[in-house]
């Protein structure tokens, strides 16, 4: 999908829940991880329903941190939940980037419509 050529082979990307999107018929996976194999999923030229959070940035973490570090403490048992002092550690800048990339695309491709 030309929409995501910039993204590359792989991406690190945010997540904070354990939702799983549901799929049309026409539904297109086109990214998928280890964690959730529904990761970005195409369902027209215009929809997409994307699994992971691009847009976290550190103040933004920082606010879920505040808001379920209790619950995190209870969860390092769970392999792609991170701790607290990891998601501090995390850049959040590349896939902030790759994500205003693709909404330029699709408000390209929606005005040209």
């Amino acid at each position: 999908n030309p929409k995501f050529s910039h993204f590359g082979e792989t991406l690190e990307v945010g997540h904070w829940h354990n939702d799983m999107p549901g799929l049309t018929q026409d539904a297109k996976i086109i990214a998928s991880s280890e964690g959730c194999p529904r990761q970005i999923v195409e369902y027209s030229q215009l929809v997409y329903g994307f699994q992971c959070h691009m847009e976290l940035t550190k103040d933004v973490v920082e606010l879920l941190i505040q808001a379920s570090e209790a619950e995190l403490i209870t969860l390092t048992d769970r392999r792609f939940v991170q701790q607290p002092a990891a998601l501090r550690a995390n850049d959040y800048d590349e896939m902030n980037q790759k994500l205003l990339v693709f909404l330029d695309k699709l408000v390209a491709d929606y005005q040209a419509g």
